[in-house]
């Protein structure tokens, strides 16, 4: 099966929203807990100069074209992000299924994704803290109505850590930006109502 594929200076707030480094720590898939998510994979980040860590969520469910394939969607690109970044080679095939290159049939991705960073990371050992491989972008995402409670979120693009990944995240962040496509939290908002890490929701409004 054909694997779904997409094309492909520093700024910190102390409430760790901003731009970071940061390393991958583990992989866990929570599809099976919800009807209604084909893929709910979370990445666990160890972000540069915090102690905790910081959660994204890659989660949806699948669009398919008239003939019944999937076709990409935000939550395809996401993860597509996430392995061209740590240069992870399988993926999510037009019938839906976890695929290596060759064709070969993921039966666990957390445990394919797990063994690809570990050689990355140089171990498995829990206890030690992984290279900061990554440069992300962590918000506070804009209450849907006034009053609601307000997420942390990664944005969707994951980049290397380095000085090409640095510009491809800032000119993506700006580029979301200036199309409204990212909603960030004013300072109004946050004033209002406590921060919470994840949600449930199912709404899909980032397209990228």
């Amino acid at each position: 099966m054909a694997l779904l594929q997409t094309s492909t200076s520093s700024t910190t707030n102390n409430d760790f929203t901003g731009y970071f480094e940061a390393g991958i720590v583990k992989f866990e898939d929570k599809s099976g807990n919800f009807d209604w998510a084909d893929v709910w994979l979370d990445v666990h980040f160890n972000i540069k100069g915090s102690q905790y860590p910081q959660i994204h969520s890659i989660k949806g469910s699948f669009d398919k074209e008239v003939d019944g394939t999937v076709k990409i969607n935000k939550m395809v690109r996401q993860f597509n992000y996430l392995k061209d970044a740590i240069g992870f080679t399988g993926g999510i095939n037009t019938e839906g299924k976890w695929e290596s290159e060759d064709g070969t049939e993921i039966t666990s991705i957390v445990d394919a994704l797990t063994t690809h960073i570990n050689q990355m990371n140089g171990t498995d050992n829990p206890m030690l803290e992984p290279p900061l491989n990554f440069y992300i972008y962590v918000y506070k995402e804009a209450p849907k109505k006034p009053g609601d409670k307000i997420y942390k979120r990664v944005l969707g693009k994951i980049c290397s850590n380095d000085a090409k990944g640095k510009s491809d995240l800032a000119s993506y962040v700006t580029y979301m930006q200036q199309k409204g496509y990212l909603k960030e939290a004013s300072s109004e908002d946050v004033a209002k109502v406590p921060t919470t890490q994840q949600s449930n929701s199912t709404m899909d409004e980032m397209p990228f």
